[in-house]
């Protein structure tokens, strides 16, 4: 099935390439998976999460970007989208990747959530409106 999404490429180019980017120094160490999957999904309720604001219902185009890294603890995940917060050691990023891509999903009107686990990895699953045209 053909799924699409009306967003601005360079936008979703530069979410997706932020998200590997910390997903890679997050699996640094020890190695690890990155995996990208993109579904169709209708939402009949409203998603709250922590971190994040309301998805409302209707009809989603999921990415999800998953990784076997490292995670994060909840005093780390409770920063990750202030502008200069990072975790990396100095000359290893500016902390301004998820801030910038938190600023593209709402300019674009899409949303997300994170789940995260210590020692296991980190999934953002980005939801942008299924576009039904042309």
């Amino acid at each position: 099935e053909t799924l699409r999404v009306k967003a601005q490429a360079p936008s979703m180019e530069r979410i997706l390439s932020n998200l590997s980017n910390n997903a890679i120094y997050a699996m640094k160490e020890n190695g690890g998976t990155l995996s990208f999957a993109v579904v169709k999904e209708e939402l009949k309720q409203q998603i709250v999460s922590p971190y994040a604001p309301p998805i409302p219902t209707g009809n989603y185009v999921k990415i999800s970007v998953s990784d076997t890294g490292s995670g994060m603890d909840s005093g780390t995940l409770e920063r990750i989208f202030a502008p200069f917060f990072t975790t990396k050691a100095p000359g290893e990023g500016l902390g301004l990747g998820l801030s910038s891509a938190l600023r593209l999903l709402k300019e674009g009107n899409a949303y997300f959530t994170v789940q995260t686990t210590v020692g296991k990895g980190t999934t953002f699953n980005l939801y942008w409106n299924l576009y039904i045209g042309n």
